[in-house]
């Protein structure tokens, strides 16, 4: 009987879950907030996913340019399919609308078909659909208020958390949501302004009442309802903290959250610096790996770079199939990404919440659907200075998004919060991490208990590789004293002395940061700190890092480096060390000066110019605010007979702006950080103090938005915003007047992208020179057409750096282009079939080795036209595309001009047709033959295995018919045996243009 019992009860219990699910499906349904796709993502919340709703917009597209395509190859790409461009205000991202979106008459198919094609054209990193995006709840039901309602509060220990933390000003939850009432009672002295992505203005209020309308209200109250002030709930935050409205579903299909309407919200948050940014909003997915082409997913990735951190609803399918749900599996990747799964009211897994890998922790949400109960769910605000019942992981996430703007009020850092909350989490028992709870249900009194003593490592960073073998060990600790605080390097303790002189705290003594060098020998190395508690020193914290120390090894050979340690002489902390104190000795040094020559140090003798110094230089680099650190921000050749390792012991630049005054003319500058930094983000400063962008610098002719390269021996350049200074490497700048470049300390991954020679989108075509001389070797100068090239000077023509002994260079001359002219690596002309001319120059110090000039791309220019280098010195007329190189002996002459003529093609190619051999009186032969173009022509006869018999003509010849004769007899004027032989006719015309025919001849006697 007993075991009949629980039959029975299981029964009803499945009865029960049933009844309920069909009751939100119905709600859900009727709401219309719920949705799934057939593509790789699908955006859709709460219950059963249904084929009848919206997966994306009918008719729009959204892109990520690939880092080499340009706005202009966008807009010409977009004009052929009839596209209008919307740009996001993230770079590189665009909104693309067909013609008829707006009308309606756009099918999905033809959506996707879209979609495809703007794939495969090549210019994009991503392009898709504009997906939409829903809110993920269960149900509202609007009800008096009662604090002692809000059991979520009690559960994740708020009361006792309060004592220690209420929130601070200065800290700011973005709610990216279907907006907020921001005329509640109990929300408006913790609104600030917020904005509208979705409608695209200011208005962040919904547009209604109704449930699916007050989504934002009842997740901003769960944050940041005003606590302690008489009326209605508490939120997570009691006061301080401030929300801030971003409204990202449009008023005409309220609920759904299209994606530009999301990149667009998630840069509004990134612009305005916000600490946390809560999205109770997800669709299905196909892996728990998110897809890092989406730009939606790069950006967020790329907020949470600038410390911003996203707490996500985890999703509401368990039920339905517990798939993996997007953007909270940006929670596999991130560590300043949540995913926030749901419980009920008795700690238990929520009925619906998904239970995937990357769940980070649980926090309540409700679970009337099984229970039955309203009061199991979450009460908050709603719309209209209301209150209501809600469920779902929509509600989980804010609690867990309030939870950390108190954590982040306490002082803790926002890469340090993840890991905080997942270690402090209440497992109730359980193994954990695991897919229904994460780690366990928010407890925000344990995770203070635990930051009000912090202590860990903060540099360096764990498994990283340092190339100084004195590095700054840097730590930070809170809620403590130097007396509590021990450290050990290698298992060895610091001394506490040491520890007490180098203890810097904050102002107001809660955060306190200690800073040590050593000297470490090359390998691996572990640091640990540990902190107690200054009022109760049980309490403990401790951090351990593991990391190696590696010197930078430089090549042998040459190469164009920049050094971003400084390490300062005994007694003199502005002035760098010897570059024999680094690199001993064996190398010699060259650096570029404005005067337009070369300084040389030579570390075994003279000379040892100052000017290529380290220790002497008088270039005044440096941070922003400090001394000068040169020779950071410098750059400089180096000639190494082996591989050299750079042994310093010196600190890199400090994390502030750095600048490297450059003067009128080439600049050789050098990356000053120990990171790669992306060109773009630097600044340039007028000698009147004016400071503007790159790109708005070189708008005004104040420098090229080029930045040079040296690699294996020849320049390269990328164009901004392409372009990476990357660490330990030098560059070449060009400026049109002295000013400054900033360089900003803002990392990148620094992934190399192709120097690109080409001018974006428009038609033509490039020939692409290389030159070798001895040792000495150039290549990448360019010359070509282009429809959007301009006639003179034009942003896609490119100056050239200079050289550097043993040298040979190619550059393009132009001497007409007044302010402008110089020597160029390329030159690209407007393409209009007209007859174009350039000016080559081959300059080289190895006067004695033969020069050999290279070219390629022959085969992209039109079949029409005629390409011809002519060597200026000797006359020689080269037909290019019969051949792919030109040879001369400089003959103690430095330099060789050429000139390159690209012209329509009037005289069809040069031919020989037409050939006849006939029997002559005397046993002679006569050779007919046609020739389309006046030639030079040679006719030998071979026998049958190819071996010579005699020459006949070597002359000029005119266009038509012609004639040669043969006696029939060999060169010495014997006649041959009969047999099979072969008339050989081989033309060239005086542009080098060249063909051959071969004819064989019966000889009978």
């Amino acid at each position: 009987m007993v075991g009949r019992g629980r039959k029975v009860k299981n029964i009803m219990v499945k009865r029960r879950l049933m009844r309920r699910r069909c009751q939100v499906k119905m709600r859900a349904r009727m709401f219309r907030i719920l949705v799934t796709f057939a593509l790789l993502i699908v955006f859709s919340v709460g219950a059963v996913p249904e084929p009848a709703m919206r997966q994306f917009v009918a008719g729009e597209l959204i892109v990520s340019l690939n880092p080499n395509a340009s706005v202009e190859q966008l807009q010409s790409l977009a004009q052929q399919m009839d596209l209008t461009v919307d740009y996001l205000g993230v770079p590189g991202v665009y909104r693309l609308i067909m013609k008829g979106a707006s009308e309606g008459t756009v099918t999905d198919a033809q959506t996707l078909e879209m979609a495809q094609k703007l794939k495969d054209s090549g210019l994009f990193a991503y392009a898709g659909p504009n997906k939409l995006y829903y809110p993920l709840q269960r149900e509202v039901r609007p009800n008096d208020p009662r604090y002692g309602e809000q059991w979520g509060l009690e559960m994740i220990n708020m009361p006792r958390a309060w004592v220690f933390q209420k929130g601070k000003a200065g800290v700011v939850v973005a709610v990216v949501d279907t907006g907020v009432d921001m005329n509640h009672p109990d929300l408006k002295d913790r609104l600030l302004p917020g904005t509208d992505t979705g409608d695209q203005d200011n208005d962040p209020n919904p547009p209604g009442t109704d449930p699916v309308a007050g989504h934002g209200t009842h997740v901003a109250g769960i944050i940041g309802a005003t606590t302690n002030n008489g009326i209605g709930i508490a939120g997570v935050t009691w006061e301080g903290v401030k929300i801030l409205p971003i409204k990202a579903s449009p008023n005409s299909s309220i609920g759904l959250f299209p994606q530009d309407a999301l990149i667009r919200a998630v840069q509004y948050c990134i612009d305005q610096k916000v600490n946390v940014v809560n999205m109770s909003l997800g669709g299905q997915d196909v892996s728990d790996q998110p897809d890092m082409t989406n730009p939606l997913n790069q950006l967020i990735i790329s907020a949470t770079q600038r410390g911003i951190v996203f707490v996500m609803a985890a999703g509401n399918w368990f039920v339905e199939g517990n798939f993996p749900v997007h953007p909270a599996n940006l929670a596999s990747v991130s560590d300043l990404v949540f995913a926030v799964a749901s419980v009920g009211p008795r700690r238990e897994h929520a009925a619906y919440s998904q239970a995937r890998p990357y769940t980070t922790v649980a926090a309540p949400g409700g679970n009337s659907m099984v229970t039955g109960i309203e009061t199991d769910d979450i009460l908050s605000t709603l719309p209209g200075a209301n209150y209501g019942y809600a469920m779902g992981t929509s509600m989980a996430a804010p609690h867990a998004a309030g939870a950390v703007a108190i954590l982040l009020s306490q002082g803790v850092k926002p890469e340090d919060v993840k890991k905080l909350v997942q270690d402090t989490a209440a497992a109730d028992g359980r193994a954990v991490p695991n897919p229904e709870f994460g780690y366990g249900i928010i407890d925000v009194y344990n995770a203070i208990r635990r930051v009000a003593t912090s202590a860990s490592v903060v540099s360096p960073a764990r498994a990283e590789v340092v190339e100084t073998l004195k590095p700054t060990l840097v730590f930070s600790v809170t809620n403590t004293s130097a007396a509590l605080v021990s450290i050990t390097i290698d298992g060895q303790g610091v001394p506490s002395t040491e520890i007490a002189d180098n203890y810097v705290p904050s102002p107001d003594g809660v955060v306190a940061t200690i800073k040590l060098t050593r000297r470490l020998a090359p390998g691996t190395h572990t640091v640990r700190v540990t902190a107690r508690n200054v009022n109760d020193p049980t309490i403990t914290s401790t951090d351990e890092t593991t990391f190696q120390v590696s010197p930078r090894v430089l090549r042998a050979g040459r190469s164009l480096i920049s050094i971003p340690y400084f390490q300062p002489q005994a007694g003199q902390p502005a002035r760098s060390v010897s570059a024999e104190t680094v690199l001993g000795t064996g190398f010699q040094m060259f650096r570029w000066l404005p005067q337009g020559r070369y300084a040389k140090y030579s570390s075994w003798g003279a000379p040892k110019d100052p000017a290529a110094s380290f220790d002497q230089t008088s270039e005044q680099v440096g941070p922003e605010g400090g001394s000068t650190m040169a020779p950071l921000g410098l750059a400089y050749f180096i000639d190494l007979p082996s591989d050299t390792p750079v042994l310093t012991e010196g600190t890199p630049a400090p994390d502030v702006p750095y600048r490297i005054p450059l003067k009128t003319g080439w600049n050789m500058i050098g990356n000053p950080f120990a990171f790669n930094v992306p060109w773009v983000a630097c600044e340039v400063e007028t000698t009147g103090g004016v400071r503007m962008t790159l790109q708005e610098a070189a708008d005004k002719n104040i420098i090229l938005p080029q930045l040079f390269r040296y690699e294996n021996g020849v320049y390269t350049w990328q164009t901004a915003p392409a372009g990476v200074l990357y660490k330990w490497e030098g560059f070449w700048v060009r400026a049109f007047q002295d000013c400054t470049l900033v360089v900003m300390p803002l990392p990148t991954g620094g992934r190399s992208v192709p120097a690109d020679a080409t001018l974006s989108g428009g038609s033509g075509w490039l020939l692409r020179f290389a030159a070798t001389a001895g040792v000495a070797r150039d290549g990448n100068t360019v010359i070509g057409v282009n429809s959007r090239a301009a006639d003179g000077y034009g942003r896609e023509d490119v100056l050239k750096p200079p050289s550097l002994s043993p040298y040979v260079s190619v550059k393009v001359l132009n001497t007409d282009w007044g302010a402008r002219a110089g020597a160029y690596a390329q030159d690209v002309r407007r393409s209009d079939n007209r007859r174009q001319v350039w000016q080559l120059q081959v300059e080289t110090d190895q006067v004695n080795e033969p020069v050999t000039l290279r070219w390629e791309g022959v085969r992209d220019v039109p079949a029409r036209v005629r390409l011809t280098l002519v060597d200026e010195v000797t006359g020689r007329r080269v037909a290019m595309r019969t051949t792919g190189s030109y040879t001369y002996q400089p003959g103690g002459v430095g330099t060789r001009s050429f000139t390159v003529i690209a012209e329509p093609d009037v005289h069809s190619a040069l031919r020989v047709s037409s050939v006849r051999v006939r029997t002559t009186r005397g046993g002679g032969f006569s050779i007919d033959y046609t020739l389309s173009a006046e030639a030079q022509v040679r006719i030998t006869i071979t026998d049958a295995t190819g071996k010579p018999v005699t020459g006949l003509v070597q002359s000029t010849r005119s266009a038509g018919v012609n004639s040669a004769t043969w006696n029939g007899r060999d060169s010495k004027g014997v006649a041959v045996p009969a047999g099979s032989y072969l008339v050989h006719i081989e033309a060239a015309t005086p542009d080098g243009e060249r063909t051959r025919t071969v004819t064989p001849i019966v000889i009978t006697r």
